[in-house]
């Protein structure tokens, strides 16, 4: 079974994270098991699947591209070039949120990452921030539809309607 060897809260949080990958259970089932083949905490564990979970739901692209990407650079404890291309071609802006953090060009970006100057801790930090930042995103749409729907409630109680 998938989740075994998870607690009832980490399950209930992967529950959670496989209901935002949507309906392509191999391509999570195959996104779990990049991410648990890295030999990480299982909270660890838990929180690498809920970001890529939530790049996925943010940015688009294929859950099993974008954890193989990220594995791929937390195994090999390094960030490529090829690393930011297969994040940027699933939709995420990584490299102008790199650029944005360092100040520089995306064109910079991509030579630091041939250079091997990026840390995977800031690609992680960085990751983590949009991740976040989709999160938060995703949730204004729906605070503001309530926020019109009462406005336009108190108003047609206002005029007698």
């Amino acid at each position: 079974m998938l989740f075994r060897s998870f607690s009832v809260e980490q399950t209930k949080q992967l529950e959670v994270a496989f209901a935002q990958a949507g309906s392509e259970a191999d391509k999570f089932q195959t996104a779990v098991q990049n991410i648990r083949g890295l030999g990480l905490s299982l909270d660890d564990q838990a929180d690498s699947i809920r970001l890529v979970s939530a790049l996925t739901a943010t940015y688009g692209g294929h859950i099993d591209k974008v954890s193989n990407a990220f594995t791929s650079a937390l195994e090999s404890g390094k960030v490529t070039q090829a690393t930011l291309n297969q994040l940027t071609s699933q939709g995420i802006p990584i490299q102008d949120a790199l650029a944005k953090k360092y100040g520089t060009t995306r064109d910079a970006i991509l030579k630091m990452a041939k250079d091997g100057t990026i840390s995977v801790q800031t690609l992680t930090d960085t990751l983590v921030v949009m991740g976040n930042e989709g999160e938060k995103a995703g949730k204004k749409p729906k605070s503001a539809f309530d926020q019109f729907t009462a406005a336009l409630g108190n108003t047609a109680s206002a005029i007698g309607v």
